[in-house]
């Protein structure tokens, strides 16, 4: 994403993924009509976990 954009959903995405609650859901969907920035903010969670964590783990599925 661009600086400064999407900031509410990648805060929240952010939360989920650093979060220590076990009640906490274990899967995060993303989804929304086409042209909307669901693969801008993958790649921008991708991007900051490399950076914060030096790994990920994922899957894509149809």
């Amino acid at each position: 994403c661009l600086e400064g954009t999407r900031t509410e959903i990648l805060d929240e995405i952010k939360g989920w993924v650093t979060t220590t609650d076990a009640t906490a859901p274990q899967v995060l969907w993303l989804s929304g009509p086409a042209g909307t920035g669901k693969s801008a903010i993958a790649h921008s969670v991708a991007r900051w976990w490399m950076e914060d964590s030096g790994g990920i783990g994922s899957c894509f599925c149809f």
